[in-house]
């Protein structure tokens, strides 16, 4: 699974339209998971108390025509607000499955609209300036119809801890170390190895010791007695590195995209 987030491409800002350029490349791939998210300030929250934000999508009707269809929706209680104002997330995954489906061509935009308890449209204009600006957040798949070949990394949690070379959870939370100038992941998933490792050879690793063996005659006594006090055994430890996508805040408050390789352990092994 890969995760991107994108950026407005073009924005209406009194109707709250939206639009975002989606690559090629991308839109080839399964989506699995999308959000479209955008911020508000404690105060606007509190002011509006609890609402409903709701996306539509722009759709076209007849030659030249266009308009917007409901789409998906979340309710917001004004109560839940952190210092620096409140992202809100809505699962957009339907609307934008016409988009991979025909490859772009029905990718016109989405409309942000917010109903007080109600249900009038406040006309609410959601934050503009580069740290808060909404963005999407969606989730893809490799849309190869090949088969995957299964990991042989073992995967063990801390309830059921083992003795073998293991791959266990381990959640870091950015937001833990006050790094609030992440946006997006706010905590991921690591992992680490853990565990021990029989000491068996390969093939080949049995003819290098064949070849230590020949030539320990030439080694001292004590030299041995060395050897043979710390022998050479596999430790557990990452065999297959991933990167993460980031979304951050620069020095100058510029929202950036990032890719930050070898973040999470995907498999383990006896090394």
């Amino acid at each position: 699974v890969t995760q991107k987030y994108l950026e407005i491409s073009t924005w209406v800002v009194p109707e709250n339209l939206f639009q975002f350029k989606i690559s090629a490349a991308l839109l080839t791939q399964n989506l699995d998971k999308a959000e479209f998210r955008f911020h508000l300030s404690c105060a606007i929250i509190q002011e509006l108390g609890t609402f409903t934000a709701v996306i539509e999508k722009v759709v076209r009707e007849g030659y030249s025509g266009y308009h917007t269809k409901k789409g998906g929706s979340v309710h917001v209680r004004g109560h839940q607000c952190g210092r620096d104002g409140r992202w809100i997330q809505i699962n957009v995954k339907k609307e934008l499955e016409s988009w991979f489906t025909s490859l772009g061509e029905d990718n016109l935009g989405l409309k942000l609209r917010i109903f007080d308890s109600r249900g009038h449209d406040l006309n609410i204009r959601v934050a503009s300036h580069s740290k808060h600006r909404p963005f999407l957040k969606i989730s893809v798949t490799s849309s190869g119809k090949g088969r995957f070949r299964r990991s042989s990394s073992q995967e063990c949690n801390e309830q059921n801890r083992q003795v073998r070379c293991c791959r266990y959870p381990f959640t870091v939370n950015f937001h833990d170390f006050g790094w609030n100038w992440i946006i997006e992941p706010q905590k991921y998933e690591a992992n680490y190895c853990n565990g021990e490792c029989p000491f068996v050879f390969t093939s080949h690793q049995h003819v290098v010791i064949q070849q230590a063996q020949n030539s320990a005659t030439t080694m001292s006594a004590q030299q041995q007695q060395q050897v043979n006090k710390n022998p050479m055994t596999p430790c557990c430890g990452p065999r297959k590195l991933n990167s993460i996508s980031m979304l951050y805040v620069d020095g100058q408050g510029n929202i950036m995209h990032g890719v930050l390789p070898a973040m999470v352990v995907a498999s383990c092994g006896c090394l």
